[in-house]
């Protein structure tokens, strides 16, 4: 006889086993299918004896009242994962522009007391403006409720009155940004930090909420992240297990169709059948798999003002790394940024020796007292590029970028041809086939926050869930505002069949 399932998912990433774990421990019977033979613990970079960072902003949703931490709490393995793999930086992340360098930490009155040193003439138009900003990000925080309301999408009124005060405040927020017209420093602090962790075209003035979302990042904190999301997926996929989820390996699924009586079925290569209530996966994998490739995973190529983050890879000599430089780093480029016009950078520093994170620099700051300096650490330099741009890329280009790349980081780090080692970038054809998915304008960044969810498609009667993945810039928060958004549109038709 078949064994039939409650819930199938296609994929071993953090959004199916988010969600798959989630509804093991609410007593589902849940199987998720991975092509791959085993579990990957080592990226394509750490074959090189370095452990690379793969997201391009700094973790972030640890903390006490964040989405992540909650839902990481309600599957238990918050506090275990933060204790035990993510300790919380003292400074949240570095802004370094051609003049300046500020540190951002979790503390507001430090980040004044850097920006009164660095910007003393216009500290109090700073102060205004973080005050406003601070209080819109309370509100929309107090306003998340718990994971069920976030199943439900907008979930209570007092939520849906905070959103609607945050707009109406938008504002006093453009009021007191107008008050650094002229200020060409200031400007570029608060621009750099909305191009990467708002996935913003290049400008200073976001809608009100998406940028008081944006600067809560620094107050809230961020974490080190030595082997990259690995101790979360790790941790989750043996939760998972332990609530009686299974995961098959090595199979691949070939074609979705609807089953006998109401259940989905389907068609592995080379195996059994699975017949499943509900079946949910990301659409990146979608737009493989036949019958559900109809409306996901489309090939966005054609379309206007998408950025993709460009990696590009190095090995460094820890014992040349300056002291005070921060493990996450965003950078301005006092030129014009070379052949792609790379003008921003984010640098994020990895372990030493192989990226284990019993080593000293994945739990020293680098520089910081204590610190010997030997071994070699992973420096990523990610910049956002225009996919236009990318389209014509030829290997003269591609080389003439790289070596622009070794020459603007000499800004941050002196004498690097002493002890760099160049490991490639995502550049060239291969690597950009698995570089990571492109980004949008300010709808497709922050619509989870507007909108209280993320989008889900649903098909076959409410019993097959698409997960559309929000932009790399929302980090794992995102991810799981999209778990939890899919836990929702499925309920229903999942507790009839209990």
């Amino acid at each position: 006889m078949t064994k039939t399932h409650h819930l199938a998912l296609i994929g071993v990433r953090y959004p199916q086993l988010a969600l798959g774990t989630l509804m093991a421990k609410r007593g589902f019977r849940v199987l998720i299918v991975d092509q791959n033979s085993a579990q990957s613990t080592l990226t394509g970079e750490e074959g090189n004896q370095y452990a690379f960072r793969r997201r391009p902003a700094p973790l972030f949703g640890l903390d006490s009242n964040g989405l992540l931490r909650r839902f990481l709490d309600e599957i238990g393995i918050g506090r275990m994962l933060v204790r035990r793999s993510y300790p919380s930086n003292s400074v949240s992340y570095q802004v370094v522009l051609p003049r300046h360098r500020i540190n951002l930490y979790p503390q507001r009155d430090a980040t004044m007391e850097e920006l009164s040193r660095e910007f003393p003439e216009s500290v109090d138009s700073f102060k205004a403006l973080y005050s406003e900003l601070d209080g819109q990000a309370g509100r929309w925080y107090e306003g998340y409720g718990d994971l069920p309301s976030l199943e439900r999408g907008w979930g209570s009124l007092s939520r849906l009155r905070n959103r609607g005060r945050a707009v109406w405040q938008s504002r006093e927020v453009a009021s007191l940004l107008q008050g650094f017209d002229g200020m060409e420093q200031e400007t570029a602090f608060l621009s750099l930090q909305h191009h990467f962790l708002g996935g913003y075209p290049f400008q200073t003035r976001p809608s009100a909420l998406s940028a008081a979302l944006i600067h809560s990042i620094g107050r809230r904190g961020t974490f080190r992240e030595p082997v990259g999301t690995t101790s979360i997926t790790s941790l989750m996929s043996d939760r998972f297990q332990e609530y009686g989820g299974e995961i098959l390996r090595g199979a691949k699924a070939a074609n979705v169709r609807s089953g006998p009586g109401n259940f989905v079925t389907i068609d592995m290569e080379g195996g059994p059948d699975i017949q499943t209530v509900c079946l949910a996966t990301t659409s990146g994998i979608a737009g493989a798999v036949d019958g559900l490739s109809h409306g996901a995973g489309k090939n966005q190529d054609d379309e206007n003002g998408l950025r993709v983050p460009v990696r590009f890879f190095l090995g460094i000599d820890a014992s040349i790394v300056p002291v005070g430089m921060e493990d996450n780093l965003f950078y301005m480029r006092d030129d014009d940024g070379g052949p792609l016009g790379l003008k921003a950078l984010y640098l994020s520093m990895g372990p030493s020796e192989g990226g284990s994170s019993e080593g000293k620099s994945s739990e020293i700051p680098s520089g910081s007292e204590g610190s010997d300096g030997d071994g070699n650490r992973s420096l990523t330099a990610t910049a956002l590029v225009d996919r236009k741009v990318l389209r014509g890329m030829t290997e003269e280009i591609i080389s003439a970028a790289e070596r622009d790349i070794l020459q603007a980081l000499e800004a941050v780090i002196p004498f690097l041809d002493r002890g760099l080692n160049f490991l490639g970038s995502d550049l060239t054809a291969k690597a950009m086939e698995a570089a990571p998915r492109p980004l949008g304008g300010w709808i497709t960044s922050w619509i989870p926050a507007l909108v209280g969810r993320s989008r889900v498609l649903t098909g076959r009667r409410g019993r097959v869930a698409v997960m559309e993945v929000p932009p790399w810039e929302l980090g794992l928060e995102g991810e799981t505002l999209t778990a939890l958004a899919a836990a929702g549109a499925l309920r229903k038709v999942l507790e009839k069949a209990r």
